[in-house]
Parts: C-alpha cells; structure tokens; sequence
C-alpha cells in the first residue's frame, strides 16, 4: 500500500542523477517519519542549488544513520577508543578472574567475594570520586585512573595469588569510581549539546559490542593461556587507553571550577546534596536504582528459571546472554533516533515502561522462543534507557556538578546491584524465580506509572 502526501511547495533541484536519488528518498524518508506533507514530484536538475540540497537532507536523516557522526570529533573519537579498550581489557579480565577464583579460591563462596569487592570499595570511594572531578582537570582524571589500573593489575599479574586477586579487584573498582564519572563529565566539553544524544548512542554500541564479544575472548584467552596472560592484556589496555585520552588535548569549553565546598567531608557529599535538591536528577537516579535493583535479580535467578520454567539447559542460558546483548546493541542504533523524535524526557519515561513490561511479560513466559524473543527485547529498552539517560544528565546539571552527579548515579548502580544480591540470598528457598522475577517487574511499572502521573513526571517529559 502507497500513501500520498498533498504537495505543497518546491523541492530545490540538484543536478547529478545520484544527487536527485539521494534527494528523492531522503525526502520520502523525512516526510514519512514527520508526516509533514512535502512535495514528493520528480525533482529537476538547476545548477548551483544541489550541494546544498544534498546536504541539507543528509542532515534531516534520524540519527540512528547518523550517529557514527560524532566520531568526526576528533577528541570525542579518541575518548570513544579509549573506552572500548579500557572496558575490553576490564571484561577479558573479569571472566578469567570468575574462573580462576571459581577453581582455586573457595568455589562459588569466592566468586560472591569477587563480586563483592567488584562493587563496594567504588560504592564508598563515589562521592569523593565526584567531587574530584569536578574540580580537577578531567583528562588527568582519566589518566591516573588508568595509570594506576595498569600498575596494579601489572604488579598482580607477577604473583597471581588469592588475597592479591581480591585486592585488584577492589583497587580497579575504586578506579572506575574515578573514571566513569570523569568520562560522563567531559564528554559535553567534546561535542555540542544537540549531539550528546548521539554521542551516548555511539558510546553505548562500543559497550554492547564489548558485552558480548569480551567474555567470550577472555574464556578463551584464560584457557589457552592462564591469569598471568590474562592479567597483562587488561594491563595493556589500561596503557592504550590512557594514551588515546592524553591525545584529547586541551579543550576551550572545558573550564576548571573552583572548589565546590570547604573540608573534605563536605566535597563527599556535594554531589549527593544537589542530587536530592534537584528533582529531575533525584528521580532521574532513583529510577535507575530500580531498574538496576530488578534487573540485577535476573542473572543469579537465570540458570534456575531457565531450567524450571522453560525446561531448558545451559546452552538455553548462553544464548538468553548473547540475545540480550544483541538487543542492547540494536537499541543502541534506535535510541538516538527516540531521544531526537521524542525528546530525552519522554524517551526514558517510555523506555522504562517498556523495560518494566517486558520484564513482567519475560517472567510469564513458558516457552523458550517466546523467552529468547522477549530477552532480545528487554536489551533493546534498556539502551532506549542508557543513552537518554545520561543524554539529560549532561544536558540539565550544572557543569560543576557533573562529575559528583554521575558518581551519585554510579554509586546508586553498585547499590542495586549489591541489593539485589541481598534479596535473592534473603529468598531463594521460598519462592519460585519467575514469582521474584515477577513481582520485581510489577513493582518497577508501578513505580514508574507513578511518576509519570505526577509533576515531576510531567516535567521530565518536557525535556529534550
């Protein structure tokens, strides 16, 4: 079926015959996404109108085509590699460290100590991380926080026992408290405020990629040649990484704020304070609590509700991972689209209703199909989630707040996910995985149905 728009106005005419081509359809494309009615007759060549034209449409396509445009950053672009290595070498290590613990450290009781060093030292280093950055110079932030990565990792690899693996652990995950905010904090500095949408949108496909192809290569790299080679290639992408960022050079828009307040335990708490008397960020990182408190519940409850509730093995739950991780890579590509469309604020209240219901749908669901279908779902709404996200973060906190506002956010992840370690210990004897599953979905929908129905959920949604 053909649907025919009313004329209305001249298209300008270009002259070559791929000009007219990329003209016609880009035209077609943009009227059918907007359904604004636009002339769609036979464009004609005229001269010296066709560069413009062309470049014009070419700026009208939604930015899932276009969102590899901020890569054109050449400062954005050196950030984006430095990373996707620091998280390749981060997951190599991770699988290899799960493994090497699992079979010479205490069996499953040290994986959950793994864990717990994985996610509490950065938990209590956050606020301090936030502040710090904030009133540093962010590059060297980046930069230190790799140095010492690779240092320690390195020293570690050279006697690769226990205690020393827990302690690596624990010291990475101070780093990364230091580096994920300082990267959220100066990607703004890099690329323009329309273009942080694709920015996230670009960011969240390297991490999608990494996701999935990470731990397969760390499994194989720890089988064929053991902790010691495992551990040296995390620590080489530590130093690939803090060169890319030393290539980011000085930037005009980045300007060093004073500091934020006087003593040290008031810069830990800055970030928290102006979280709690913003409304948009204090809703903005509660939710993500939830969504990462129910999320989190699914990959200890996945080999138990595979097994009981679609009668399948552990293949069932190694494609149920790579599904996911395909969904978050296409929903990498469709989330800048939404957030430009939409705007930021709708975007995420949208996105988290739909991770809520397809978690409660996921839950529900008796057959294997339908479970890999709605798995491969729920990755695409949580990066519909990830990038506007973070895309009104950066748009709407004080520059000097940035960092302390994403530490506070990161700082809300590791407590969710520690949390939902908590409740599924508290549980697992009493109940069935798609009931935890379950109520844990219907909760997050509700909480979320709530806000939208209040002020600030309006006013969330009038923002791009």
């Amino acid at each position: 079926m053909f649907i025919y728009y009313p004329i209305r106005g001249r298209s300008a005419a270009v002259t070559s015959t791929n000009g007219l081509a990329l003209a016609r359809v880009a035209d077609i494309w943009k009227c059918a996404l907007s359904h604004e009615p636009r002339d769609l007759r036979p464009l004609e060549p005229d001269g010296a109108a066709s560069t413009a034209r062309v470049r014009s449409l070419r700026a009208a396509w939604p930015g899932s085509l276009r969102w590899r445009g901020v890569l054109r950053h050449t400062a954005f672009r050196n950030l984006w590699i430095a990373g996707g290595l620091s998280l390749v070498g981060t997951q190599i290590s991770r699988v290899a460290l799960v493994l090497y613990v699992f079979h010479n450290a205490g069996g499953v009781r040290g994986v959950a100590l793994l864990s717990i060093c994985a996610l509490l030292p950065g938990i209590v280093a956050s606020p301090i991380a936030g502040s710090y950055v904030d009133r540093g110079d962010k590059r060297k932030v980046l930069i230190a926080a790799d140095v010492s990565r690779l240092i320690v990792t390195g020293l570690v690899a050279a006697w690769p026992v226990p205690a020393m693996i827990y302690g690596v652990v624990g010291f990475n995950s101070i780093g990364g408290a230091f580096w994920g905010p300082a990267k959220t904090a100066v990607v703004p500095t890099l690329v323009s405020k329309d273009e942080l949408g694709r920015a996230n949108g670009a960011e969240q496909v390297a991490t999608n990629l990494v996701w999935i192809v990470g731990p397969l290569l760390g499994a194989e790299l720890y089988v064929r040649t053991g902790i010691v080679i495992t551990l040296l290639v995390d620590s080489l992408s530590f130093l690939l990484s803090a060169i890319f960022v030393q290539r980011l050079g000085a930037r005009p828009a980045e300007v060093r704020t004073e500091k934020l307040a006087t003593g040290g335990f008031w810069e830990a708490i800055s970030g928290l304070s102006y979280v709690a008397r913003h409304p948009v960020a204090a809703v903005l990182v509660l939710v993500c609590f939830v969504s990462l408190l129910t999320a989190g519940l699914w990959s200890p409850l996945a080999p138990m509700f595979i097994r009981e509730r679609l009668g399948g093995g552990d293949r069932d739950l190694g494609v149920q991972l790579s599904l996911f991780g395909l969904g978050g890579l296409l929903g990498s590509f469709l989330a800048p689209t939404v957030v430009e469309r939409l705007g930021g604020g709708r975007a995420v209240l949208a996105a988290w209703l739909a991770e809520a219901m397809t978690m409660c749908t996921y839950s529900l669901a008796g057959q294997r199909v339908a479970s890999a279908m709605l798995i491969l779902l729920w990755g695409i709404s949580v990066s519909c989630v990830v990038v506007p996200y973070y895309t009104i973060l950066q748009r709407t906190i004080q520059a000097e707040f940035l960092g302390a506002a994403a530490a506070v956010s990161r700082q809300a992840e590791g407590l969710a996910l520690l949390s939902a370690m908590a409740l599924i210990i508290s549980v697992r004897d009493s109940v069935h995985p798609h009931q935890v599953l379950a109520a844990a979905g219907g909760a997050y929908f509700l909480i979320v149905g709530t806000i939208t129905l209040l002020p600030i959920g309006r006013r969330l949604g009038c923002l791009q």
